[in-house]
This record gives structure tokens, C-alpha cells and sequence, in this order.
């Protein structure tokens, strides 16, 4: 029996190999529901429902013509209609060969347990998924390029270059910033290996599955998430209590002796609610400071003029109005860091001259102490 978005429960027919159920309309006998299950790193155990209805009949068989998904029985992800059913039309037999040069060896289906339904099937879903995650720990790049942050290390994957980002040595504590999924297990093995302590803190940047996936290994080794108040409940899998959280108004801050990272939220982001950025200086900045801003899809350096412009404004927008320093480094997810003037000289903004003791949540004089 098989729940539905009725709130009522039907009988189905389950194929064990498959992993998949279908469900019948009880008057017309055709599959209107078929129904896989997938064990989502954020929202635990999940139904992922394909219904079907408006059938035709073509050459005396009942196609669908209008399909939805459905997550969890109650979230729309997709819906799409056919106009036209075609039957034997003709297609070239080299149509799905696929590329050249790029044949994988022929196997049947099989489940690899890093790589669940949830993750391909999304992926998948919106004609991203390229594949299993490349990154090898023997191609892990890890350097500390800013002399006075003497806590920040700068990660790439040289085999994997699709995602940087930056660990904080603060203390005892060991802070990741971003979590993409797969390259989290060389992060782990890094910090533990390297520098001979653990993940202590991991800081999503926003909820993406990018950049957030990866966050679920994080906690299972012991680490807290840091996240904005709001954006909790997108991880509902995570016990509350591994949370530390802030909000919009409010600013999380943390640091040493040395050094002070703060994870401000962008506020009017128009790239995700829950959209953050950290900005990394010394504890006691001074003008010739180096300043560093963290941040993800607000723009990819390597193509300024081709990233999304509305982002880009609305972050243009925050970090001026958070008094960012004009002499900042911008630290992107995707490409390389660069100096912060280049980003707004591409773009044309009217940047004010701020400087690095400037910044909005600077602590005052350097007297307050950090946690």
C-alpha cells in the first residue's frame, strides 16, 4: 500500500529489482503513478512520485501525454505536456550513440553507495549531471597564498577544479567554507591527515546541493553547521542541536587572536534566499591589510561579463553597503581569485573607496573577544 497525495493509500505493485512502484487508476487499469525511493541527504527517506494522465491512443496502445513530479508527495518539480505521440517515426540508428570518443564500457545497471538516486536524479533532472565527482586526494592543492591570514588555506582540486574553497584554522577550531558533495570526504581526510585535528565547524555557503550536499559528512564526523536561521529547516535530516546559527541583521563572527571571519547573509540575493558570503581580515585591519571575500555564483571570474548580472548587482550592492574594502581579494567557488577592483571595473559599479578597517562588522579597536 502506497500513500498519495490524497492522503489516501492505494495498492501498488512493487518490483524488488527495480526499487519502483505502480500505481493503478482503479477505474481505467492504467499506471498513473510510478513511484522511486531515494534517501535524500537533506530530507532523509523520499518518495519521488512520476504521475501520469491524459492518455491517447495511438495504433491501438495508451500513451500519457501530460506528465508531473512529485517530491515527498506534496513538492512540484516538474511538469510537462506532449503534443504529439509518434510511434516507429524513423530515428537513425546512430541517434543515441552519443559522443565521440567518449564510450564508457557497456554494464548493466548497479547502485554505487556514495552516488544515491537522490543526487543523479536531480542532476539529472535538470540536465546537469556529468558524471561521478573526479577529485582525487593525490590532486588536492591546499596553500596559504595571504601571509598576514596565516589561518587560511586556499583548497583546490587540481583534477576537480570546479569548486575552491577555504579552510580556517582558528584555535582549535577547524572551520570549511562551502560543501560540495564528494570533495567534502578529501577535505576530511586532509584536515585530519595534515593538519592532525578534525573538522570542527562547516559553513554552507546557501542550501544548493552544489555547495551543500556535502555537509551530511561533515556532521557525521562531528562538525556543526553554521547556517542562517531561516535555512535550518531546508537541512531537516540534521538534529537541530548541530546548528549554530544567524540571521540577517546579525552576523556570525569568529576568529583568534589573528584573524576575524564573518559569515554575513546578502539579504536580497536573488540566487537563493538563504545566499551568504563570508569576509575574511586580520583581527585589527589596517589599510594595507588583506581582505578576503569568500563567495559562490554571484559571479565566475573567469567569465565576469557572462555571469548573471542581476546576482552580481545585488552582491555589487551588499558588500558596498557592508563597506567591504575596495583592495579586497575575491575568493570565488568557481574560478580564481582575483583582486575585488577587477570584478567592479568589468562591471562598471560605482564602488565607494572603503578600506579594510572600514568594514561594518569590523570588532571595534580589536578589544572584543571572539568566540
Amino acid at each position: 500500500m502506497e500513500e498519495t497525495t490524497d492522503g489516501k493509500k492505494h495498492r501498488a505493485i512493487y518490483d524488488k529489482t527495480l526499487d519502483i512502484s505502480v500505481l493503478l487508476d482503479e477505474d481505467t487499469k492504467l499506471p498513473y503513478l510510478i513511484r522511486s525511493y531515494e534517501n535524500h541527504s537533506f530530507f532523509g527517506p523520499s518518495t519521488n512520485d512520476l504521475f501520469l494522465n491524459d492518455y491517447v491512443t495511438v495504433k491501438g496502445v495508451k500513451f500519457p501525454r501530460r506528465f508531473q513530479t512529485i517530491y515527498n508527495r506534496k513538492h512540484l518539480l516538474t511538469e510537462y505536456s506532449v503534443a504529439k505521440v509518434l510511434v516507429n517515426p524513423g530515428i537513425p540508428s546512430t541517434r543515441f550513440d552519443g559522443p565521440s570518443g567518449r564510450f564508457l564500457e557497456a554494464h548493466v545497471p548497479r547502485r554505487d553507495r556514495l552516488y544515491g538516486f537522490a543526487e543523479i536524479g536531480e542532476s539529472n533532472a535538470y540536465y546537469r549531471w556529468a558524471g561521478q565527482y573526479t577529485g582525487t586526494f593525490t590532486n588536492l592543492n591546499v596553500s596559504q597564498p595571504w601571509k598576514d591570514l596565516p589561518g587560511v588555506w586556499l583548497l583546490t582540486v587540481t583534477d576537480a577544479p570546479s569548486y575552491h574553497q577555504l579552510i580556517l584554522e582558528l584555535g582549535t577550531n577547524v572551520v570549511v567554507l562551502d560543501a560540495p558533495p564528494h570533495q567534502s570526504l578529501l577535505v576530511l581526510r586532509w584536515v585530519r591527515e595534515s593538519l592532525n585535528k578534525t573538522v570542527t565547524h562547516v559553513w554552507p555557503t546557501h542550501h544548493h546541493h552544489d555547495h551543500a550536499y556535502g555537509t551530511v559528512d561533515y556532521v557525521a564526523a562531528g562538525a556543526k553547521v553554521i547556517a542562517l536561521d531561516n535555512a535550518v529547516d531546508y537541512y531537516s535530516i540534521i538534529p537541530k542541536n548541530r546548528f549554530i546559527t544567524y540571521s540577517t541583521n546579525h552576523p556570525y563572527t569568529l576568529g583568534d587572536d589573528t584573524i576575524q571571519a564573518t559569515l554575513v547573509h546578502m539579504g536580497d540575493s536573488v540566487h537563493a534566499a538563504d545566499h551568504s558570503y563570508a569576509h575574511i581580515s586580520p583581527r585589527c585591519a589596517t589599510t594595507n591589510s588583506t581582505t578576503l571575500i569568500f563567495d559562490a555564483d554571484n559571479v565566475n571570474t573567469a567569465n565576469i561579463t557572462t555571469s548573471e548580472q542581476g546576482a552580481l548587482l545585488a552582491a555589487l550592492d551588499k558588500f558596498a553597503a557592508d563597506k567591504v574594502a575596495l583592495s579586497a581579494t575575491f575568493v570565488a567557488v568557481h574560478g580564481n581569485w582575483i583582486p575585488f577592483a577587477q570584478v567592479i571595473n568589468v562591471t562598471g559599479y560605482r564602488y565607494p573607496g572603503t578600506r579594510a578597517q572600514d568594514f561594518k562588522y569590523l570588532r571595534p579597536k580589536c578589544l572584543d573577544p571572539l568566540p
